[in-house]
């Protein structure tokens, strides 16, 4: 189950309730942060710090892997 600061639960039965802000941070920020610190079957938390930390994560490995490619 995936939680949010802004509604009790997110889950596929309900209409999504996601923060406006979301998109901006993108996919990859929001992937990487629902999968990592949490096992399989563990409620995942989710806050914007982390997203916006995670996109700073991803940022510096997509920087890394352009410069090791060329």
């Amino acid at each position: 189950m995936l939680y949010s600061r802004f509604s009790p639960s997110l889950s596929p039965s309900l209409p999504p309730s996601l923060p406006p802000s979301l998109p901006r941070y993108g996919t990859d920020a929001l992937r990487y942060s629902l999968v990592t610190g949490v096992t399989p079957g563990q409620d995942v938390p989710l806050s914007m710090e982390k997203v916006e930390a995670n996109r700073n994560v991803a940022t510096k490995r997509w920087n890394a892997g352009g410069f090791l490619v060329g």
